[in-house]
């Protein structure tokens, strides 16, 4: 009984694992294999390009092809889901072969609402990169979504076939950008995190030659809070501030 038992159970996994071999639409990039670092061109230490991937043995009856790159391993200070997309692109044709490196410029969007690909940058150390691509059969043209959860919403139950490529990427230096992108975005940032700053000191300052009491309340307003947040996100995505 027992043998007949375990010969079932090795059948029907076998069956499971052809199942899932044929429902497997091909997804590769010759710029790095399935859990290799992801080339430094692609990040926001280089280019921010994405990079080349092809698509190949997409079942028939497909529609389209939806395409999703996140990151599973987002600090939860920074992103309470732990999860960040990177780009999602819900439109691609059915017969498409894949997508050309730099090509997603201003395909679909990302997790700053966006549009197209952004490349990973880790603030803390090495994370995983999930690109995902779904065949489907229906068509999701003309539709708009607010992030990958929204699209694997809408596209639940269609799924004729699927593939996942994972590319891992630590920066090379936490405590110092390179990226010109990332060096404007963090000026910018650094400014007006400055700027409320200097308004929640003057303020506070004011108040407290005016009236001790005046100033101990103006120091627990809103925009104290503000101020507080704004520097602690400034540490987050500039890591050498905090030491890491």
């Amino acid at each position: 009984m027992g043998r007949v038992l375990l010969k079932t159970i090795v059948l029907l996994t076998t069956v499971l694992l052809a199942a899932r071999a044929a429902n497997a639409v091909d997804l590769t990039s010759p710029s790095f294999k399935s859990n290799e670092k992801i080339p430094a061109k692609f990040t926001c230490e280089g280019q921010n390009l994405n990079p080349s991937l092809n698509f190949g043995n997409v079942p028939a009856g497909t529609k389209q092809l939806v395409l999703t790159m996140h990151d599973p391993d987002a600090p939860k200070d920074l992103v309470p889901s732990g999860n960040f997309d990177h780009w999602f692109v819900w439109d691609l044709p059915a017969n498409s072969t894949g997508i050309a490196e730099g090509a997603g410029s201003t395909m679909g969007l990302n997790g700053t609402g966006n549009p197209g690909y952004l490349g990973p940058c880790p603030p803390d150390r090495e994370h995983r990169y999930f690109f995902r691509l779904y065949a489907i059969n229906i068509t999701l043209q003309g539709k708009t979504f607010k992030d990958r959860a929204a699209v694997e919403a809408a596209i639940r139950g269609h799924i004729l076939a699927q593939s996942e490529l994972v590319g891992r990427y630590d920066k090379a230096f936490k405590g110092e950008l390179r990226s010109p992108l990332f060096k404007h975005f963090l000026k910018v940032f650094r400014s007006k995190a400055l700027d409320s700053c200097g308004v929640v000191h003057f303020r506070w300052e004011t108040a407290r030659e005016n009236s001790p009491a005046r100033a101990q309340r103006t120091r627990t307003q809103p925009r104290k809070i503000e101020c507080a947040f704004a520097l602690s996100y400034l540490d987050l995505i500039w890591p050498s501030t905090r030491h890491i």
